[in-house]
């Protein structure tokens, strides 16, 4: 049943002068968001009807997978068009050369794009990123950018919370889409047996709400919108039923040859389903017209059923050719029918594919699958799978999940022996413990891995448990002690050949040398830097700017400092890596309160501290604003020192506790609190 489009016209009429100025060459963000059911696909749909003819259309959507297809959209945009980005996506190019060869599409289109991306709160991390990454570069680009998303399904620690965050430092417009209105509904309801009052009472004015039981003849109020969609259901053919029934369970496009290949339905069962409006037909793949319905078809089917159909589903995907970047979206079918082979043969290699793609979160959520239905008999393989999780759980902050799945290793190499693996897991859980704010434990499984290791033949996991203990000394600043064990890691990391770990010594000790006055400190770091820089080692590169450019902070060598942060932050933000951006950041504030740029200092500290990442990036950036506000006279600078103060003594670090402790000795003598 096609409804008109009512109560749009100002958000029409927004979105039509951000597109306009889009063809004009300066390309535009536009936020469309709102509650389920409240029509943002169709205003999108409106917008695209009024444009095609003079832009060029790019629309993908993310997925509702219990874990996102990996840039989802990019490869539904990526099938429609021809040319270098379509052969790099289809490749398995590494993201960021990906995200270029976006921008050189953008850029060589005959026609300014329309690029949309419908529910940006199913998105996986990659594509998260790849938003931050256009809205950045959009200012000399011929595009417009329509992203919508539901409000209602932000949790306070959602993903998306953080980009939005983000982007609001950025050029962007929000369009908040409302309820209709009674006098919307009573339009809507005219000629039909309903009481318009009753019908916005019961739907809340949500435009899916009321045209779905619009769509419904009987006389009967259905209870519930779920009503109305199985009322309309009900009314269809068995085989046309059956076809909605298995393209329910497929979160965002069921492909129509998998529902041929299970099904074989008559061409008018299809037809009908056409017919009805439940879904849409979109190139060869079927689309609910809105989620709701696809929800409550695929919550009325029995367990037993939906298991079957997802493990027939998985089966029939295999059956076809498939392509690597659908990987995430069999392994969703083969967990939700409990089909192990399948789950055990591609979970790893979905969740590799995540993770080379820069989709950590993905990644994890992939590998706890893999664990999941691990083969109980396969101890080593399990172990290597909670190896896997664990370090995707750190990258993404999970790190309670990650020590979890370390020790849970540790214990089965143990069980096997096999000392090389259980030296590798203590070690790795000295650094997540350092991570958690445990010294104590960082300390204690560090020794432990050198001992362990010690006993058997010297290899890189020894070098690499040289160098972890090397950089605990580091981050104390025990100048000696780090010295030693660095050397040690860089001699055996020689002799084997091991440059990554010789890169991650060099920052170790450099780093301490240069803190403690040394010259050569600034060489070794440097080295470290231009190592990591030729190899594409990107974290370690992320690594050195900011212990450079600390350095040169704690020396009071602004001059040299800023540089190495404007340089290091520049590296992070083209290659999309926030973590670091969001430290270097929070050390740049504070460099730049001691250059006496107060309000410089304050707007980046208080950017961090709306979506801290990292518990030293939140002490920085909490010390130099209250140290700020203390100097000005401005409220809530103690408390924000009192804060500084605690997270400070629980991390234990030198590096945290003296700006902090000579920020509020500043703050007690401007008292007068002798």
């Amino acid at each position: 049943m096609n409804q008109p489009l009512l109560e749009r016209e100002a958000a029409l009429a927004r979105c039509a002068q951000q597109i306009e100025l889009a063809q004009q060459g300066s390309g535009q963000l536009v936020l469309i968001h709102g509650e389920a059911g409240i029509g943002k696909t169709a205003l999108v749909t409106e917008l695209v009807r009024q444009h095609q003819d003079r832009m060029a259309i790019w629309w993908g959507a993310c997925d509702a997978l219990f874990t996102p297809r990996p840039l989802g959209p990019l490869y539904d945009i990526a099938s429609e068009l021809s040319g270098s980005l379509a052969d790099l996506v289809f490749a398995e190019t590494p993201r960021n050369k990906l995200f270029a060869a976006l921008l050189n599409q953008i850029r060589t289109s005959e026609r300014p794009v329309l690029l949309i991306i419908e529910d940006l709160h199913w998105a996986d991390e990659a594509t998260l990123d790849l938003i931050t990454f256009l809205s950045r570069r959009l200012a000399a680009l011929s595009i417009g950018c329509l992203l919508t998303y539901r409000d209602d399904e932000l949790t306070p620690t959602h993903p998306l919370r953080i980009v939005l965050g983000d982007l609001a430092t950025r050029p962007n417009v929000r369009v908040k889409l409302n309820p209709l209105s009674a006098a919307a509904v009573a339009r809507l309801a005219q000629g039909t047996p309903w009481d318009a009052a009753a019908l916005r009472t019961m739907t809340g004015g949500n435009p899916f709400y009321v045209t779905e039981v619009l769509a419904v003849d009987d006389t009967v109020i259905p209870p519930s919108v779920s009503d109305a969609v199985r009322a309309r259901v009900a009314r269809l053919p068995g085989d046309a039923r059956a076809v909605l029934e298995v393209a329910a369970l497929f979160p965002q496009r069921a492909e129509r040859r998998i529902i041929e290949t299970l099904l074989q339905p008559q061409p008018e069962a299809i037809e009908h389903c056409l017919a009805a409006g439940m879904v849409r037909l979109e190139g060869q793949t079927l689309v609910f017209r809105h989620e709701l319905a696809r929800l409550t078809i695929e919550a009325d089917l029995l367990p037993i059923r939906r298991q079957i159909a997802h493990r027939q589903i998985a089966g029939a995907m295999l059956a076809h050719d498939l392509a690597q970047s659908d990987l995430a979206r069999l392994v969703h079918h083969a967990v939700q029918g409990e089909a192990a082979e399948i789950v055990r043969r591609y979970a790893p290699e979905a969740a590799r594919l995540s993770a080379a793609l820069g989709a950590h979160r993905e990644a994890a959520s992939l590998f706890h699958a893999a664990v999941q239905w691990a083969d109980p008999r396969d101890a080593a393989t399990r172990a290597t799978l909670l190896e896997a999780r664990a370090y995707e759980c750190y990258l993404t902050c999970q790190i309670e999940t990650a020590i979890q799945d370390q020790q849970a290793a540790l214990a089965i190499w143990r069980a096997v022996p096999a000392p090389a693996k259980e030296g590798f897991n203590l070690r790795w859980l000295s650094r997540l413990s350092w991570y958690r704010g445990n010294q104590a434990d960082a300390w204690h499984y560090a020794r432990q891995a050198i001992d362990v290791l010690e006993a058997g033949e010297p290899g890189a996991e020894l070098a690499m448990a040289y160098s972890n203990r090397s950089q605990l000394h580091m981050l104390e600043d025990h100048v000696e002690a780090c010295e030693h064990w660095g050397q040690r890691a860089l001699d055996l990391a020689s002799a084997l050949g091991e440059d990554e770990i010789m890169v991650h010594a060099l920052n170790n000790v450099g780093t301490v040398r240069l803190s403690a006055g040394h010259s050569d400190g600034r060489q070794m770091l440097e080295r470290s830097l231009t190592l990591a820089l030729e190899h594409g080692w990107d974290e370690h590169v992320a690594r050195a700017y900011p212990n450079l450019a600390s350095c040169a902070q704690q020396q009071r060598d602004f001059a040299v400092a800023l540089p190495y942060f404007h340089d290091g932050i520049a590296f992070c933000v083209d290659r999309d890596l926030d973590t670091w951006t969001t430290c270097m950041n929070a050390e740049y504030a504070f460099c730049l309160l001691m250059c006496g740029d107060w309000a410089g200092a304050a707007e980046r500290a208080g950017d961090i501290l709306r979506h801290p990442r990292t518990v030293i990036a939140q002490i920085l950036a909490l010390i130099a604003l209250g140290w700020v506000r203390i100097r000005r006279g401005d409220p809530g600078g103690q408390a924000l020192l009192d804060e500084a103060r605690d997270l400070s003594l629980t991390n234990g670090e030198i590096q945290n506790i003296a700006p902090k402790t000579a920020a509020r000795a500043e703050a007690a003598w401007l008292a007068g609190d002798l």
